[in-house]
Order: C-alpha cells, then sequence, then structure tokens
C-alpha cells in the first residue's frame, strides 16, 4: 500500500497515464474503491474530471 506522503510510491505503469479511473488505479495498485479514490485524490498527481460514475482523473503533468 502506499503512503499519500510518499508520491513515489504509486505504480509508474499509472504514470505513462494521461488519464486514469478510479476503477483501473484499484485494479493497478489491489486497494479497495474508497483507498484508491483518496489516493487519487491525496497524491496530487491527477486532478478530476467529471463527476459520478463518469469521473475521471487527468495527468498535471499535461
Amino acid at each position: 500500500m502506499i503512503a499519500f506522503d510518499n508520491p513515489a510510491g504509486y505504480d509508474y505503469r499509472l504514470a505513462a497515464k494521461v488519464e486514469v479511473t478510479t476503477a483501473k488505479y484499484k485494479a493497478a495498485m489491489c486497494v479497495t474503491n474508497r483507498t484508491a479514490k483518496n489516493c487519487l485524490h491525496k497524491l496530487g498527481l491527477f486532478r478530476m474530471k467529471g463527476a459520478g460514475r463518469a469521473t475521471r482523473y487527468e495527468s498535471v503533468r499535461t
């Protein structure tokens, strides 16, 4: 599991992605849905786009 204060802990397969969903993050990191959402919010590497089931996280480096 990654620590929220350690961005180096995230899966580097996701670093190459321009956009990721909670489901894809959940599968890559083997975490619960809630943990995936928290990680995507707290890491600061992605910004949220959309709402509800259509939520996507876009890389902030683009």
